[in-house]
């Protein structure tokens, strides 16, 4: 999973917070670009017509792709100085212009707000080793009715 899919894969884009972000339509994608650490590189993320993000990080007087920006194992260092930078400008994105969604399919997304509108009912996350796992349960019992 690449860092922006990380990020970004429980969040939902609001569109309309895009431009009063700085994104600029270009073609099928909205763009956005800032420079970091002094001016020595420049994030560019993109953002398609289904929500998907992804980005770059270039070398502002080359231009050249910064690789080790993707390799796990560069995360110490110079690199994890860029790569922290970097997922800086990523959350803040998240935090500025996404809704964030409970889960990360929008099918479970709608189904517990159907039950949060019919029973009133709201996800319980039982399992320390399986944070995004919900049940839920019926207030009297507190038996399982979904899972």
């Amino acid at each position: 999973m690449s860092i922006e899919e990380n990020i970004f894969k429980k969040a939902a884009v609001i569109w309309d917070r895009l431009p009063g972000y700085g994104f600029v339509k270009d073609k099928d994608f909205w763009v956005y670009t800032r420079s970091f650490m002094k001016d020595e590189f420049k994030a560019v993320v993109k953002i398609d017509a289904k929500g998907n993000v992804s980005g770059n990080v270039c070398e502002a007087d080359s231009g050249d792709v910064y690789l080790p920006l993707r390799l796990e194992n560069m995360a110490i260092g110079f690199a994890g100085e860029v790569r922290a930078e970097y997922v800086k400008i990523l959350e803040d994105i998240k935090t500025r212009c996404c809704r964030i969604n409970r889960f990360i399919y929008p099918q479970t997304n709608r189904l517990t707000a159907l039950i949060a509108a019919e029973y009133g009912d709201e996800p319980d996350f039982p399992w320390d080793r399986s944070p995004d796992s919900a049940v839920f349960r019926n207030p009297d019992n507190r038996k399982w009715y979904a899972l």
